[in-house]
């Protein structure tokens, strides 16, 4: 329960990072590599708590595929 409270606030977290980070391209530009860690982690906390059995293996696909 609280692990899908954690995921979902991380999820809505990302969201508003990216559209603000789109917004404000100057901030964006200085500090993307920033941007870019804080989205991927909260991408990674979003997956591993919000998978389920039958959606791993594709998951895990997604991940190498952007690595």
């Amino acid at each position: 329960m609280v692990s899908q409270k954690v995921g979902g606030w991380a999820f809505i977290l990302g969201v508003v990072i990216a559209i603000l980070a789109g917004l404000a391209s100057t901030f964006a530009a200085m500090y993307s590599g920033y941007v870019l860690l804080v989205l991927v982690i909260l991408g990674l906390i979003v997956g591993f708590l919000n998978i389920k059995d039958k959606e791993v293996v594709n998951f895990l696909i997604v991940a190498i595929a952007l690595m």
